[in-house]
């Protein structure tokens, strides 16, 4: 934090009302009081603004002229205050001119005895510090009124939650004009909304009120935070004479901090505030190694010996005695007296219903001690469901033993196994139950999920210790006045992470997740820079020898920043979490670079060819877990010999006999998963690189140039990375995979990533995920599918074994997005389908109860019938195994019927979906058990409600369809094609301006969504101005580029057609329809969706500003809809009425080349492709300039004010040089060479012909006619004619064309065109071609167009009458083609 400069800041109106007031404070002065002994920002931004703005208003009571702001309390406490000296800073206020208690000494009690008037700021603490309160004329608080003050005339007391800031804000709001608000400083205004920002958490709901929100919204616009500056000419209560004394002040240049938006400010605040809250306890940074902090990290320092016992079995692994605990007991003792009187009573059990916060221990040990109970609960869900091996600790045991009095006695004859058994009872009475807590805004949780009680049971420990601690005012959980439980938010929020893995959908977090992390992601930093900074004070600051080292507060840093990067990419927040992973490795240290390298990739290969690899490097090297200790003097030899024992294992292993796929014993590393050989006759293992650096070459100058370069690296030998730069680099990986295509490109991409991380096996976790990874990127390639399946199926059966500790397989398990065994065995399933092997895929999927998947496999297998029988089975409670034969249940029912066999009780959430399957299987009933669906959730299943809009959308029901999405919405908002349905739902119904905010969600959820960015723009075309207003408020990103667009093509507005400036928003404006993806595709298949569709008769005026909305949503549906012809059709529609003609032009080109793509289209086919009105446009935009560039040149200040005016933006200038006959006065003509017309658009125009469509089209009469309309504005003579000769013989000289034969209207068109181009040769047949070039050396004077243009007009005549004289010869129009024929003849 820098210190105050003690240069005089710049001249401010408030710094200057502060030295005024502050030099001629008297006894008699009005003076503001704060409380005692609070420099609060809040206080004295508020003090401040109360002196300042109660001298804009002179009608008001508080209007004195000098109210004198005096802070309560000594200068010195400033210190503690890093935050309100940042603020005074950035609000340009000098310290100097503040008054404070220590600088009035005891001349301040006789000022509040003699003072006139007296306003309090923050009037709680007031009545006991002050002598008499009838002097008291105004008092602001954020407290309820306690009549204290029943003499002061203005009174603003509001609820707790606002801030003294707000309430002054809002309180002058109210007394000023508007233009006395407009002359409030900009400064002021910053100082105000920084106190606000900080008092209410950047107005987080929980601390903020409308008041709040409302004194922001008056703020801001007259803050420094602003996108336009202040105009010059805004009115001032400040008289410049005032300034005389300080003009001769030095020029002052000190850190005058700057802040673009709110949150920047609101960020650097509280970075201040929380530096100072730690520093401020004269304590040393805590260590990162106190057990609190390794139950983080999972892992214990040999100098630990401190930790309390339990937290050291939980780092373990030795779930059962945590679980077994005493505070463990204490905590379950509720849950087991609930459950017992469930099953006394056969009623449900209410999980939800239970607090356990009442049943924590009040001491600080006590509430640490049931964090490791949470904890342990919590892995011990992870080790049976994610990592293993398993342990067989049963959570009704754990219940029955705490409270064993609440349950019935067992039966002498209870077959425990039995269906009838207590113990069967009890273990679905609390199976029901969780799974029920489980459930989360509609979608269920996985029911066959090994025991998900210890899930629920740490999300309610740590919901109770969350609930019983009390949140500072910094934001920090604290359990009353005991030792805080910093690290419970990322508790929190790896609870959270594992919860979303249960769901068959991701719900979003929150705020009661993602807030308290944030906190503590502050909290985190601030230390990690102070230790930085105690560092390099130790290490005499040289910054080489600590280069190579991280602290543990960083690396718990990056820890956290990378989890929650985890957490954003869980719920479809793709781009935050990249944000969060980059961020991750800076803070980490790590640094990585994407290059290419020559090297081989097959056996066979002959020349090197440049291969993409990724060049990473951790500040600290990589280490094997538990080679740290290993370093300090702890030998163990053990892990040799197991490392040979499980080679000669792997030797030995019959299992991988006759599979080409197998593990190489010489790369397989003790207590690591086994890793897969490839065995191809083709391909290497690895690609093998030809040079030993990336660019051995430069390598040294690299070095020298950038000492963070990675040139040294060599890409077959680098060296291993730390464990969590790893994760690092696998989350990456995973973010490529959701944020570009399904490519082969993509998956190169990703596949450097994981072969970085699979190279050093250091951590069993890691390891797998890598393989899993590796495992997915090969199943789509022909010669690496087979190791993809055996590598995976190799991952899901080394679960169960104990090849590695329990502590090494959960120490890194929440930093890697791995997946839980059910969905690892169900993408081994469907691995099995996709090849083919659907009766393996139909046993797993039976196995593991994935019924959805279940039914899939038997329609594939043409067995619908049994699938409908396995939902109803569900339904009906009668199915009690998953992986018994579908007969052999259906004859089990008949024998001892269905109504005899106790029913099990499933979520209302897993119903709604069974009932959603069925209504899959069954079309004819479909919308009725998608309703029976959205019954039995209690309207809280989101996949009902879509279904039933479905069947409604498709029934053309738009109404009704929009009413279920509406719902289906309001449950999981994350649902992308929802969104998407729904706008067009609003399409159908013309409500532009719903269907236009449906389709921005979709674009703000899935960027790269062509169909819906192509839609938003049809929306923008059809609504009005003042919903676009609207919607523009909602995203200011489209706004400013619409600003930019109206500042480029302002000036060419009105230049197209005929239409003036007033086109644009007063006339339909192309003429033409915009494409609609309502029919069918390129393939002929029918479309469900509709892209936008825009007719003639339907479209309204639009103004200048949609359009260009529109061509701006087209712009970025083409980035991902690039191939669709209905796209760029609309595209170019759109770029001709905004004017943007070179667009329209590259539009037409796509057009064309996507549409004639099929070989077997004629060329009267794909003459339909070609817009002709578009095409007929471009060349009047062409042809109506000036054809000589010459007469496009201009004077240089004439094109300089122009250009003021913003006609140069965008546009490309030619030089002219021109004789000056006034040498004195040299001037510079230019030529203006607008992109969208004349000479500008030439190039583009011709091209599109010579390149497209005469290639492609070249039998087009009215093609070859705008051809020659081009050329003859050029001054190509010769080939204007010879382009209306062609259009001639494609045309009415067509001999293959019988209509101009029997078609008396086609004959009597074709003697029109006959007599243009009759006219036509003979203007420009003996005229100078200047554009030919004299041949064989001869000089001439020019050449003509055309010599023989006489000759080869009356043959052109002659062959038309011949060819239609026989049918019309008697005709009198007939009488024109003679008299056309003597005029040749006659001519001289």
């Amino acid at each position: 934090m820098q210190s105050i400069a003690k240069a005089p800041l710049p001249h401010s109106e408030l710094n200057h009302h502060l030295k005024q007031v502050k030099s001629n404070l008297s006894p008699s002065s009005p003076i503001c009081l704060t409380p005692i002994n609070d420099t609060s920002l809040d206080v004295v931004a508020s003090a401040l603004a109360f002196s300042y703005l109660s001298s804009l208003n002179r009608d008001s009571s508080t209007s004195k002229s000098s109210w004198a702001p005096i802070i309560r309390s000594e200068r010195s406490q400033l210190e503690s205050r890093p935050e309100l000296k940042l603020a005074l800073q950035a609000s340009l206020i000098d310290v100097e001119n503040l008054i404070f208690q220590d600088q009035l000494a005891e001349a301040l009690e006789g000022i509040i005895q003699s003072a006139s008037s007296i306003a309090l700021i923050g009037g709680q603490d007031h009545p006991q510090t002050l002598p008499q309160t009838s002097k008291v004329e105004a008092v602001f608080d954020n407290h309820p009124d306690q009549g204290h003050f029943q003499a002061a005339s203005v009174k603003a007391f509001v609820e707790p939650s606002s801030c003294v800031a707000s309430v002054v804000a809002i309180h002058f709001k109210q007394l000023l004009t508007a233009e006395q608000s407009a002359s409030i400083p900009p400064p002021l205004a910053t100082l105000l909304l920084s106190a606000i920002l900080l008092s209410t958490r950047n107005l987080s709901p929980k601390h903020s009120s409308p008041i709040d929100e409302g004194a922001v919204g008056y703020l801001l616009p007259l803050s420094t935070i602003q996108k336009d500056p202040i105009p010059e000419n805004r009115s001032t209560s400040f008289n410049s004479d005032d300034l005389e004394e300080e003009e001769n002040y030095p020029s002052y240049d000190p850190f005058v901090p700057t802040f673009s938006d709110l949150k920047a400010l609101y960020d650097s605040l509280r970075s201040s505030s929380m530096a100072d809250s730690h520093a401020n306890q004269h304590v040393a940074v805590p260590p990162a190694s106190s057990f609190e902090w390794e139950l983080i990290k999972g892992t214990q320092r040999k100098s630990s010996s401190n930790a309390p016992d339990i937290a050291k079995k939980t780092i373990k692994g030795d779930f059962e005695s945590v679980l077994g605990s005493d505070t463990c007991k204490q905590l379950l003792r509720p849950i087991g007296q609930q459950l017992g009187k469930a099953v006394s009573n056969h009623t449900p059990l209410d999980l939800e219903g239970i607090d356990l916060a009442p049943h924590l221990p009040s001491s600080s040990q006590g509430r640490l001690e049931a964090l490791c109970v949470g904890i342990s609960s919590l892995h011990a869900f992870v080790q049976l469901n994610w990592t293993g091996p398993d342990f067989n600790l049963k959570p009704e045991d754990l219940l029955r033993g705490v409270s064993p009095d609440d349950f019935p006695p067992r039966k002498v004859d209870d077959d425990e196994l039995g269906e009838g058994s207590q113990e069967k009872l009890i273990s679905q009475t609390l199976s029901d139950s969780v799974l029920e807590s489980l459930s989360s805004r509609g979608e269920p949780a996985y029911h066959l999920a090994d025991s998900p009680f210890y899930l629920a049971f740490s999300q309610k420990v740590f919901k109770a210790l969350s609930v019983a601690e009390k949140v500072d005012e910094k934001g920090f959980y604290k359990v009353d006045s005991l030792r805080p439980l910093e690290s419970l938010p990322w508790w929190i929020l790896r609870s959270s992470n594992v919860h979303s893995h249960v769901l068959d959908e991701a719900v979003p977090y929150g705020k009661d997740v993602l807030g308290p992390v944030e906190t503590l992601l502050e909290l985190l930093s601030s230390r990690s820079d102070r230790m930085k900074g105690k560092e390099e004070e130790e290490e005499g600051e040289q910054p080489e020898s600590g280069s190579r080292r991280n602290n543990e507060w960083s690396e718990l840093l990056a820890r956290l920043t990378l989890e929650k990067g985890l957490a954003l990419q869980i719920t479809g927040y793709d781009k935050e979490a990249s944000e969060c992973f980059l961020q991750s490795a800076k803070i980490n240290g790590l640094r990585y670079r994407l290059t290419g390298v020559l090297g081989k990739r097959t056996k066979y290969q002959q020349e090197d060819k440049t291969q993409l690899v990724l060049l990473a490097e951790s500040r600290v090297p990589g280490v094997k877990e538990g080679e740290e200790e290993k370093e300090e003097g702890e030998e163990d030899k053990s892990e040799s010999r197991q490392g040979e024992e499980e080679k000669g294992k792997a030797e030995e292993d019959p299992t991988y006999s006759g599979w080409q796929t197998a593990p190489d014993p010489s790369t397989q590393i003790a207590g690591m998963p086994s890793t897969l050989a490839l065995n191809d006759d083709t391909l290497l293992e690895q690609t093998r690189f030809t040079s030993s650096s990336s660019n051995s070459g430069q390598a040294k100058s690299d070095e020298q140039n950038d000492p963070l370069s990675l040139s040294h690296l060599d890409p077959n030998s680098q060296p291993p990375l730390a464990i969590l730069d790893q994760c690092t680099l696998l989350g990456l990986c995973l973010n490529i995979r959701n944020t570009q295509p399904s490519h082969g490109l993509t998956a190169s991409q990703m596949s450097v990533f994981v072969s970085r991380v699979i190279s050093h096996p250091l951590n069993w976790m890691v390891h797998t995920m890598s393989l899993l990874l590796r495992s997915r990127l090969e199943s789509q390639r022909t010669r690496t599918v087979e190791r993809s399946v055996l590598q995976l199926q190799a991952l899901i059966d080394q679960m169960p074994t104990s090849d590695s500790t329990v502590e090494e397989r959960l120490r890194y398990i929440h930093s890697l997005d791995v997946p839980p065994k059910w969905e690892m065995k169900a993408e081994l399933a469907k691995r099995y389908a996709s090849l083919g092997v659907i009766r393996s895929a139909l046993e797993i999927f039976e196995r593991i109860q994935l019924w959805e998947e279940v039914v899939q496999c038997l329609g594939a297998l043409g067995r619908q019938e049994e699938g409908v029988e396995v939902i109803r089975d569900l339904l009906q409670g009668s199915k009690v195994e998953a992986d018994v034969d579908v007969e052999r249940r259906r004859r089990k029912r008949g024998a001892s019927g269905k109504d005899e066999k106790t029913s099990i009780r499933l979520d209302r959430a897993r119903q709604s979906k069974l009932w959603c399957l069925l209504g899959d299987l069954e079309p004819s009933r479909a919308e009725e058990h998608y309703l029976k669906a959205w019954s039995v959730s209690r309207e809280s299943s989101a996949r009902a409600a879509r279904s039933v809009a479905g069947i409604a959308f498709a029934g053309e029901d738009h109404e009704k369809a929009a009413r279920w999405l509406r719902n289906a919405l309001r449950i999981n908002p994350l649902y992308t094609r929802s969104w998407f349905v729904l706008g067009c739902c609003y399409m159908r119904l013309e409500k532009w301006e719903q269907a236009a905010t449906s389709f921005k969600r979709c674009t703000h959820l899935d960027e790269e969504d062509g169909e819906s960015w192509n839609n938003l723009a049809s929306c923008y075309l059809r609504m009005g101005e003042e919903s676009a207003r609207r919607l523009e408020e909602e995203g200011e990103e489209d706004g400013v580029q619409v600003a930019a667009l109206l500042q480029v093509d302002a000036p060419h507005r009105g230049q197209d057609d005929e239409v003036g400036s007033e086109g644009y928003s007063d006339r339909e404006d192309s003429g033409v329809e915009l494409s609609s993806d309502d029919g069918e595709d390129e393939e002929g298949h029918g479309r469900q969706v509709q892209h936008g569709s825009l007719s003639t008769r339907s479209r309204t005026t639009t103004p200048y500003s949609l359009k260009l909305l529109a061509h701006l949503a087209l712009t970025k549906s083409l980035r991902y809809s690039y191939d669709s012809w209905r796209v760029w059709y609309n595209f170019m529609i759109v770029s001709v009425d905004v004017g943007i003609l070179s667009d329209a032009v590259r539009a037409m080109v796509r057009v064309v080349e996507i549409r004639s793509r099929n070989s077997g289209l004629n060329e009267s086919e794909r003459e339909k492709f070609v817009d002709m009105k578009v095409l007929d446009r471009l060349v009047d935009a062409v042809t109506r300039a000036p054809s000589n560039e010459a007469d496009a040149i201009e004077e240089d200040e004439e094109e300089e004010e122009k250009e003021g005016d913003g006609v140069g933006v965008g546009v490309s200038i030619a030089s002219i040089s021109q004789e000056d006959p006034q040498p004195t006065r040299p001037t510079t003509k230019r030529v203006v060479h607008n992109p969208n017309e004349g000479h500008g658009l030439y190039p583009y125009v011709r091209d599109l012909f010579d390149s497209t469509l005469l290639t492609r089209i070249s039998s087009s009469p009215r093609i070859w006619r705008a051809y020659a309309r081009l050329l003859l504005w050029r001054g190509e003579f010769r080939k204007a004619l010879e382009a209306h000769l062609s259009a001639h013989r494609h045309g009415a000289g067509n001999n293959a064309n019988d209509e101009i034969v029997n078609d008396k209207s086609i004959w009597k068109e074709s003697i029109s065109e006959i007599r243009e181009t009759v006219e036509m040769m003979e203007n420009l047949g003996p005229r100078i071609d200047s554009t030919l070039q004299p041949q064989d050396g001869v000089q001439e004077p020019g050449v003509v167009a055309m010599k023989d243009w006489k000759f080869q007009a009356r043959s052109l005549v002659r062959t038309f009458m011949g060819r239609t004289k026989k049918s019309f010869g008697d005709e009198p129009e007939w009488q024109e083609l003679v008299e056309l024929l003597e005029e040749l003849k006659n001519s001289s």
